[in-house]
């Protein structure tokens, strides 16, 4: 653990090599106006789409969500990539530390 205040600051020598000629580069981060959109898909996405359902199962007093996402991408050297992808997990209410996947998928708690 290092410790550096203002008032007693410290140096920190990490093994290495010098480099004969300046080792820069540009690390600035561009922050765009608050009112900037941003492209958030691909332009290679050919089709996207997805559903998100909640039920509470009152017999049981459990929630469950099931989520499905699935998508397709023609890539510019011509191969095609599909990704889908479903989920459910369920919570009891009078035990949260119990969760419960389904399908094939993984949770943890």
């Amino acid at each position: 653990m290092i410790h550096s205040v203002p008032s007693a600051s410290c140096l920190v020598k990490l093994p290495g090599k010098y480099h004969d000629i300046p080792v820069d580069f540009d690390d600035t981060i561009e922050v765009l106006p608050v009112d900037t959109a941003i492209e958030t898909t691909s332009r290679y996405n050919q089709s996207s789409n997805g559903t998100w359902e909640t039920i509470h199962e009152h017999s049981e007093d459990e929630a469950i969500v099931r989520t499905s996402e699935a998508s397709r991408f023609d890539l510019p050297h011509g191969a095609v990539m599909e990704w889908a992808s479903e989920t459910e997990a369920a919570v009891l209410a009078n035990d949260p530390h119990y969760i419960a996947c389904r399908a094939g998928n993984r949770c943890r708690d």
